[in-house]
């Protein structure tokens, strides 16, 4: 007998678990590590770290130019929560990096509709 009710539950809870699971956070090792740039990009330096935390280094010389924080993962979109922004500091600003893609040591992703290159420093 087909029952709608039970099956829209159980539906519902796969759901809910498989979103839980896609949206964990977790981080592939691959990324784990310090990233440096290859093309033009706002950072010349980047590294990730196991804990979910990351540095940035814009290469500027000055107050702005170092960036630290937290990160999370959502599918391909890498997201920098900034926690030593000093421009706004009631604010953690963040900054997304999107359709991130690790591949033979080269990190690619789009910042600010603009693609980035990195390699993996050994």
């Amino acid at each position: 007998m087909y029952r709608p009710r039970a099956f829209f539950a159980a539906f519902i809870i796969f759901l809910g678990v498989s979103l839980i699971a896609n949206e964990s956070g977790a981080v592939p090792k691959k990324l784990i590590g310090m990233w440096r740039e290859i093309g033009m990009c706002e950072f010349i330096s980047i590294q990730f770290r196991e804990d979910g935390t990351f540095t940035a280094d814009r290469g500027m010389d000055n107050l702005f130019s170092n960036l630290e924080g937290t990160y999370r993962i959502y599918g391909k979109i890498i997201t920098l929560t900034v926690n030593n922004d000093p421009r706004v500091p009631a604010v953690a600003p963040t900054i997304e990096l999107t359709s991130y893609k690790v591949k033979n040591d080269v990190l690619s992703f789009k910042m600010n509709g603009k693609k980035c290159l990195f390699e993996k420093m050994m």
